[in-house]
């Protein structure tokens, strides 16, 4: 996985026609310079000008890129006293982003991403992803090359309040109250009603569920096998909307999913590919290729960016920040 990743692609969506076929085009892809040659993970708008990306190498570094112009330039910020890599991100109510990384490793900056603070989880599991769903309490979610992982509840300190072991890999963790979230792991979806203190496995499985994409009740997750899974009543009943498998359909290796209402959104893949439903997730088509590389996150800039149209129109002035 030491892949070099030195370019981000800012990608500006026009004119896109309905998914039934088989290609669409991209108006403009804009590389920009990253400045590293790290591998980047995870990507978040904390307002409409500053984007924090987190990444680096897992034993060796940790590393963030900020960029105070809505994504168009970044600075590369390097953390020697961690010397970890991050892989997930996530912000608290009161605006405190943190992310979470190898061996326990938490960062987190209160202000605008130029200053951050160096903590550890005291387990020293590799956590991948991280939602704060109240100030005072983080539930970060980690994983053993699969194998096995944990989800794990701590207080403002970063201290264990509550730990849930696994004998599979965890992805993300999503909260949509203080009390009720979701974890998408290696073949079950998890819901909590208690801000993570007991977790309940969801009707759904045979996939290694990566990403999930919320609007009110309803849910989109995508896996690596490539389905795409629907709910509309916070997970209590699901319908496939694409099957996984090998045979009867082209194979995606899916990474994250977001959609822009019920109908609209997008898929990233391993393989660099940049899927679109306008149908709420049954048909899916790809856009041209621009690279090869694996899509890792994908985010929207926020809608009061103002140099560039966002959904002014069906399909058109969509702008996303995709890693690679």
């Amino acid at each position: 996985m030491n892949h070099i990743h030195k370019l981000l692609p800012i990608v500006l969506l026009c004119l896109l026609i309905g998914c039934k076929k088989d290609r669409l085009s991209l108006s403009n892809v804009t590389r920009i310079e990253s400045h590293t040659t790290h591998r980047l993970n995870r990507i978040a708008f904390l307002n409409d000008s500053i984007v924090i990306i987190g990444g680096g190498i897992h034993y060796d570094y940790a590393t963030t890129l900020r960029s105070g112009d809505g994504g168009y330039t970044f600075t590369v910020l390097d953390h020697p006293e961690s010397g970890k890599g991050i892989y997930g991100m996530g912000q608290a109510p009161n605006g405190t982003l943190y992310a979470c990384g190898t061996d326990g490793t938490v960062l987190q900056t209160s202000g605008n991403g130029t200053q951050w603070q160096f903590n550890r989880i005291g387990d020293w599991q590799n956590y991948i992803a991280v939602a704060y769903p109240a100030v005072n309490k983080g539930v970060y979610v980690s994983s053993r090359f699969q194998y096995d992982g944990s989800i794990t509840v701590v207080d403002s300190a970063l201290r264990i309040v509550y730990k849930n072991n696994y004998r599979f890999g965890l992805n993300n963790v999503y909260f949509i109250s203080p009390a009720n979230g979701f974890v998408v792991a290696y073949g079950a979806v998890l819901r909590t009603a208690d801000t993570g203190q007991t977790w309940n496995y969801l009707p759904i499985k045979d996939d290694n569920f990566m990403c999930m994409s919320l609007i009110g009740q309803q849910m989109w997750v995508c896996g690596f096998n490539g389905g795409v899974y629907y709910s509309n009543d916070n997970g209590n009943n699901w319908e496939t909307r694409r099957s996984p498998g090998y045979i009867t359909k082209k194979h995606y290796m899916m990474l994250s999913i977001a959609m822009t209402d019920s109908r609209h959104g997008y898929i990233t893949c391993d393989n660099g590919t940049l899927l679109y439903t306008d149908d709420g997730g049954y048909h899916w088509a790809e856009f041209e290729p621009f690279t090869a590389t694996a899509l890792r996150a994908i985010a929207f800039a926020p809608p009061e960016t103002s140099y560039l149209p966002v959904m002014t129109a069906p399909y058109s002035g969509l702008r996303l920040s995709i890693l690679a």
